[in-house]
């Protein structure tokens, strides 16, 4: 695959982390969950991509895809090429103003969302499919009125919650978290939701499988026990349980995966 990145406008680097441009080298995609939304426009005209774990089939061309809870393995039609908004966890809700728990482990057509207001960037966007970079700057310059539109939204107190769980790698226990942000748990799991999509405990385990995978991908043949214990696993079946949960096998395929990987350069 290859992959363009895009930073931000400043004005919308404190909600996005960045804009990029992917062109696919297989019609088979691992999805694995990140913790936070992302808006794609595909360049490909007409596609469609298969969830081969439920048989769902999207079609749409410029979409909102909403925080994944699991692992997802797509089947394209033909290799895609997209560029995409790769939102900061509270980002979406500051810039399009639509709770973000209606939106869970989804892939929604953004004239559903925005309704007809959306048609004029969707024309724009097609009529420069065949430049990348234009498109980057069509949903720079809308999600940059977008911010303007909504600069009543404020994201500042789920902005320092979302920071002190990756902070902590995940590890924090969510009434502590609550402690932290002046919140009751009950307040923080509805605002969480609202401007994540995912609930406190949910969005620190996948920060917590992030820290795993960063930890890991580099070590050859890592002791999976000792992984598991670092990252205060109550025991080495839920690590498993948990890594295959988001990332789709289990540890000793990964460290085999990685291998054939090595081999083939």
């Amino acid at each position: 695959m290859y992959v363009k990145a895009y930073a931000p406008h400043p004005l919308l680097a404190e909600y996005i982390d960045s804009f990029l441009y992917c062109a696919m080298s297989d019609l088979e995609m691992d999805l694995i969950p990140r913790g936070a939304n992302q808006v794609f426009f595909l360049l490909n005209e007409r596609h469609t991509a298969t969830d081969l774990s439920t048989g769902n089939c999207y079609g749409s061309r410029f979409f909102f895809s909403s925080p994944a809870t699991r692992h997802y393995k797509m089947l394209c039609s033909e290799l895609l090429r997209s560029v995409g908004v790769l939102f900061k966890p509270f980002g979406a809700y500051r810039l399009l103003g639509i709770p973000q728990n209606l939106l869970l482990d989804n892939y929604t057509d953004m004239r559903d969302l925005l309704g007809p207001t959306i048609g004029t960037l969707i024309r724009q966007l097609e009529d420069v499919s065949d430049t990348p970079d234009k498109v980057v700057d069509l949903l720079q310059g809308w999600l940059l009125m977008q911010g303007r539109n909504l600069a009543r939204i404020d994201v500042s107190r789920m902005r320092f919650a979302c920071e002190t769980i990756q902070r902590f790698s995940g590890g924090m226990p969510v009434a502590a978290l609550a402690r932290e942000v002046a919140m009751s748990e009950r307040n923080l799991e509805l605002h969480f939701r609202t401007h994540v999509g995912l609930s406190p405990k949910m969005y620190s385990r996948i920060a917590r499988f992030s820290c795993v995978k960063e930890a890991i991908v580099s070590r050859r043949n890592p002791d999976w026990a000792e992984v598991a214990y670092g990252f205060n696993y109550s025991d080495q079946t839920h690590f498993i349980k948990e890594f295959k949960r988001f990332y789709g096998h289990t540890p000793s395929h990964y460290e085999q995966r990685k291998q054939d990987l090595a081999d083939l350069r």
